[in-house]
């Protein structure tokens, strides 16, 4: 069954996608609530980057488009010392075909960079 589904899947974004190699993971906090959501980067593309929710996931109420945030992002090389990047929301779109229904893709762009932090650090640009 899983087969035909990525078989019959079709990609309708303008730019092409390819898998994530800096980065690996990322980890976002909001004032309003007292947890962590850690979540994969999925995929890049020139002009950023998605990753997945679930429809259920509590992040989708912190989230809003175009909406400038702190996130904390690892790397394979360095998973210790993450970097905090202020990052733009370019889009929560539904997962409307079979490989994502169910989830949101968040459309995320690093606007500018900061240095190394320790893991404890708090998300503050």
């Amino acid at each position: 069954m899983a087969d035909k589904l990525e078989s019959t899947w079709i990609d309708k974004r303008k730019d092409t996608r390819i898998t994530v190699n800096e980065y690996y993971s990322l980890e976002m906090s909001f004032e309003k609530s007292e947890l962590v959501y850690r979540l994969k980067i999925w995929n890049i593309s020139k002009g950023g980057f998605a990753v997945i929710v679930k429809d259920d996931s509590e992040i989708l109420q912190y989230l809003k488009c175009n909406d400038e945030i702190c996130v904390k992002y690892y790397t394979e090389k360095s998973p210790s010392k993450p970097e905090i990047l202020k990052t733009k929301i370019k889009h929560i779109s539904k997962g409307e075909n079979n490989a994502f229904r169910g989830h949101h893709l968040i459309g995320l762009e690093i606007i500018e960079k900061k240095l190394s932090v320790d893991v404890n650090t708090k998300n503050d640009c």
